[in-house]
């Protein structure tokens, strides 16, 4: 593309005050850095003598000097945004015929400080550049960029291109400062660039602009004796990177959790509230049926909040309130066997419990939902069966406590022991016994992985099932 551009003004002089400035002219002799309303703020020395030289009997309209002019600098810093922070042009300067290849990005500065829009120019040589392609490289799964000596990217691979995100017509071309999305990380790669060494992790900029965090690896062209300027890159994800993004995405999952959450809840409320009225006042007047309907209302809101409060407590697991310490399991066992005494009576199942349990390390409340969920699920699941118990244990390995909740029922098939796991699934529960809402073996795995444990199910169809949680020791 090629920009048109009006009269020119002469840019102010002024003294580089940072690094990364001084770093950038000892590369890229023409260059220009410009304040975020687009106003001057530096231009190379030779940049300020090609104003000087071209503006003596030129078309001022394509001078390579109008770029300095803030109105014009203006309309090309608005585009950035929409090229993903990134521009390449193309001028002719009159006269002389010479074109010149352009780059644009954009800068972001620190804490507390407004980007900046840098502009590197390049005159194209006489001749086409001869093309450093080579078959080995481009099959290469590995990114890699080759830098000439004048800080521009001479050869990206395919699978750069797919990295960055940026066809490799664009990357080829584009000076490396234009890389980097804020002035340290400017800075890193040009010292990289003159050193010709090392690893180090950088944040690049991606097609869209979006940051992508990497460990770049240089490399001197030519092997490490060449003494030719330029360098060889490699990149790879940074595995930090990686992790921040996931913590952010968690982040995000959970405000959308806790926002349905809440915004589910007064209708919840209101649906609870009138089927109580509508028994309370109308009750003498329903039929069975209508009595029966009434039910079905009532449990569908209790299954509902049920619901609500499980997404909640799911996505708070592993969060900064869990306090992991060493607890005392039988005193936590003790407490729920009395809080499930009228379900055990009910359904004439027996609880054993272990004698003298070996203190765990964890959280004592998830402790609790550990052993309240997998009791739980052993009276809902356990079925018809002649032995009618469920056994809890403690076993002490080198490394870790193992849980154990047995029960001598239905059992589970194997084609369900992950998918019992994963969050709304429920396997067998029949019509007339208490339903779940699907998600408590999903709350005891995320337990136990937040703990650096695991949880899986042993069982045969008809044999009953043990359900296993380790929790590391401390």
């Amino acid at each position: 593309m090629s920009i048109q551009l009006q009269a020119p003004v002469s840019p102010p002089k002024q003294t580089p005050s940072h690094r990364w400035i001084r770093q950038l002219e000892a590369l890229y002799p023409l260059a220009f850095v410009a304040s975020p309303s687009s106003q001057p703020g530096w231009v190379s020395d030779a940049w300020q003598a090609r104003v000087a030289q071209e503006n003596l009997g030129h078309d001022e309209r394509t001078s390579l000097s109008d770029f300095c002019r803030r109105e014009d600098f203006s309309r090309v810093v608005e585009r950035l945004p929409q090229e993903g922070g990134l521009l390449r042009a193309r001028l002719v300067i009159p006269g002389s015929g010479a074109p010149h290849d352009l780059c644009v990005f954009l800068l972001a500065g620190g804490p507390g400080q407004s980007p900046q829009s840098v502009a590197i120019a390049r005159a194209d040589e006489p001749a086409s550049r001869v093309s450093e392609r080579s078959a080995l490289l481009d099959d290469t799964p590995q990114p890699i960029l080759a830098v000439d000596g004048d800080g521009f990217v001479a050869y990206a691979n395919p699978a750069a291109e797919e990295f960055l995100g940026c066809p490799v017509e664009a990357l080829e071309g584009c000076a490396l400062a234009a890389l980097a999305v804020d002035a340290d990380g400017l800075e890193t790669l040009l010292d990289a660039f003159e050193t010709r060494a090392g690893e180090f992790a950088l944040t690049l900029r991606g097609a869209r602009g979006e940051p992508l965090d990497a460990v770049v690896r240089a490399a001197p062209r030519g092997g490490p004796n060449a003494q030719a300027r330029g360098m060889v890159m490699t990149l790879r994800p940074d595995p930090r990177g990686a992790e921040s993004e996931l913590a952010r995405r968690n982040d995000e999952l959970e405000h959308c959790v806790n926002t349905v959450a809440h915004d589910l809840r007064s209708p919840l409320v209101a649906l609870l509230g009138f089927s109580r009225l509508l028994r309370q006042d109308f009750g003498p007047l329903l039929d069975e049926t209508g009595a029966h309907f009434i039910d079905r209302i009532e449990q569908a809101g209790r299954t509902m909040e049920s619901l609500i409060h499980d997404l909640l407590e799911l996505s708070r697991i592993g969060k900064a309130g869990d306090s992991p310490r060493l607890v005392d399991p039988r005193s936590v066992l003790l407490q729920l066997a009395a809080e499930l005494k009228p379900r055990f009576d009910a359904a004439d199942i027996r609880l054993s419990l272990p004698e003298n349990p070996p203190l765990l390390f964890c959280d004592r409340t998830r402790l609790y939902q550990v052993f309240s969920n997998l009791i739980g699920n052993a009276l809902d699941h356990m079925g018809e069966c002649e032995d009618r118990r469920i056994l809890v244990s403690i076993a002490e390995h080198p490394s870790v406590h193992q849980l154990s909740v047995r029960d001598f029922g239905r059992g589970v098939e194997a084609k369900h022991v992950e998918t019992i796991f994963e969050v709304f699934q429920t396997v067998g529960a029949r019509r007339d016994r208490r339903q779940g809402t699907g998600m408590g073996l999903a709350i005891v795995r995320k337990i136990a992985e937040t703990h650096h444990g695991n949880a899986w199910v042993e069982s045969h169809p008809g044999q009953g099932a043990t359900f296993h949680v380790t929790f590391p020791r401390c």
